[in-house]
């Protein structure tokens, strides 16, 4: 599948070769409804957080999605099952429903597995400590205990 099709989902990717491959059946049940079932694959260019370097990511998303035309029909599925919801006309769009799910299927953070960035950035982030090892706790009442002893009165 051409990535520079999906506009929104090519924003968000890094530079470099985008492959993703897409699986796609349809089923009508006469228990149910109707159902798209399938499964997004493939590997994408994005930017490390840690390192501000490129790192590709394996996608590999299933899908599973009820089509329904009414909220009677949608209140009869089960809670698990994605619905999604058909126009006036009966149809869906595969281009937008197919983006969503590229979309989804990408981590909010990307980044590469630890130890494996590359670049000065990541280097200065691993050199640092952390502020929480550095400080020491302070405790503003641990010499109360103290004054309270010295304070009480000596019955005879």
């Amino acid at each position: 599948m051409a990535v520079e099709r999906v506009a929104r989902f090519r924003d968000l990717l890094a530079d470099g070769p985008a492959e993703v491959t897409l699986k796609l059946q349809f089923s009508v049940s006469p228990m149910g409804p109707a159902q798209a079932v399938g499964r997004l694959g493939g590997s994408v260019p994005q930017t490390c957080q840690r390192c501000l370097q490129t790192v590709m990511l394996e996608l590999d998303q299933p899908f599973r999605f009820a089509l329904v035309d009414s909220d009677r029909a949608e209140g009869k599925l089960p809670e698990d099952m994605d619905r999604l919801r058909l126009d006036e006309n009966g149809r869906i769009s595969l281009s937008e429903l197919i983006e969503d799910e590229l979309i989804l299927s990408l981590p909010q953070i990307p980044w590469h597995p630890a130890g494996q960035c590359d670049g000065q950035v990541a280097s200065m982030l691993d050199g640092l400590k952390s502020p929480v090892e550095e400080t020491e706790t302070r405790r503003p009442f641990s010499g109360l205990d103290a004054l309270l002893k010295n304070d009480k009165p000596e019955s005879d």
